[in-house]
């Protein structure tokens, strides 16, 4: 690969990456928001039905979990957008910096070309 030439988004891995990110970060909080009414639902049904059976509580604890799964993966998403943020702003530093690098040297060329020679 060459050094000096700008490289597209594809090439460094970032793209997909950048648009697969928020819409993740979406899902997991739909699926917070799901698990948590579910959560609601289980408990609402057992405190009034008054059911206090093994099967009851069950599902209320396996309500609990789901959310706890849902929070991590939230968090996850989260951390990943965080990520790919951070590295789509370090590339765009990067190419700022080339662009100011080939500036100097077309300014140094241009120099160059305008000193008379011997």
């Amino acid at each position: 690969m060459d050094i000096n030439r700008p490289y597209t988004w594809e090439e460094l891995g970032l793209l997909g990456e950048s648009v697969r990110a928020p819409a993740m970060l979406a899902r997991r909080t739909a699926e917070l928001d799901a698990a948590r009414d579910e959560l609601a639902a289980t408990r609402t049904a057992r405190d009034q039905g008054g059911d206090r059976s093994l099967p009851a509580l069950d599902a209320v604890c396996h309500a609990a979990v789901d959310v706890h799964r849902a929070e991590q993966a939230l968090a996850d998403a989260e951390r990943d957008l965080a990520t790919v943020e951070q590295a789509l702003a370090t590339v765009e530093k990067w190419s700022a910096a080339r662009e100011l690098d080939r500036g100097e040297l077309t300014e140094l060329e241009a120099a160059a070309d305008l000193e008379p020679e011997p």
